[in-house]
């Protein structure tokens, strides 16, 4: 079942070589991290955004923007990001895998688009992604482009994925509902097959790491992305 292949590539991500350098980068981040500062954007400074653009080194990730446009580019979007930190994958305000007007999405796809362009006019679509899920990790899922490659065909009905500014509408009027619907999905599955009495019981069950279950979707989908002969159950799930 999907909520079994969830926790069964959690725990494959975290045994393989590179699970295990990336959770030492990503934990040492958070470890670091000044959330005072984020919590108040107009104090985020040059050492927090440098921190950041040092841990997205790390994870393979460049972001070739001046560190004060880097900043700047942070500054507005965790503030405009602000009514929507309290919410997880499970709770924003999306659209279902079809382009419409939920109002999150909508904000989403334009944050997104504020942090990308930070660089230049090109868009760093990985990095974004991976910006907004430390600004909120509970309610953003990361993507890279095997990633996206993977979930071309079923989301978008191509082989290759969007690029460009649509990238910016793909993640969030596409690839994060999909996410939604795999992890309302999974919880409900869990819940029911292992009597969980809360949601948070449930998450728990599926996050046996102790990560956001926004990051462990993104876990599995790490393994599943690089192992083609997997059985797939988000693909078949998001073809049904």
């Amino acid at each position: 079942m999907l909520y079994e292949d969830i926790r069964r590539g959690c725990t494959r991500y975290h045994q393989g070589k590179d699970g295990y350098a990336y959770d030492k980068a990503y934990a040492n981040y958070f470890e670091d991290k000044n959330q005072a500062k984020w919590d108040n954007p107009d104090t985020l400074d040059l050492a927090e955004a440098g921190k950041l653009l040092a841990f997205l080194n790390q994870w393979e990730t460049l972001m070739p923007a001046r560190l004060t446009d880097f900043q700047s580019a942070l500054k507005k979007a965790t503030a405009e990001l602000t009514p929507l930190m309290d919410k997880s994958i499970l709770d924003l305000d999306l659209n279902e895998l079809s382009i419409g007007d939920a109002e999150d999405a909508d904000k989403i796809r334009s944050i997104f688009l504020t942090v990308a362009k930070c660089g230049g006019d090109s868009i760093e679509a990985t990095a974004t992604s991976k910006i907004l899920h430390t600004i909120n990790p509970h309610g953003f899922v990361m993507w890279d482009r095997k990633i996206r490659e993977h979930y071309a065909q079923p989301l978008l009905g191509k082989k290759t994925p969007n690029i460009g500014e649509a990238a910016a509408r793909e993640y969030a009027c596409r690839f994060l509902p999909a996410m939604q619907l795999i992890a309302k999905r999974a919880i409900e599955q869990v819940m029911a097959a292992e009597n969980h009495d809360s949601r948070d019981d449930a998450i728990k069950s599926l996050t046996p790491c102790g990560n956001s279950l926004a990051k462990v979707i993104d876990e599995y989908n790490f393994v599943i992305s690089r192992r083609p002969t997997a059985d797939d159950v988000m693909q078949k799930f998001l073809k049904a």
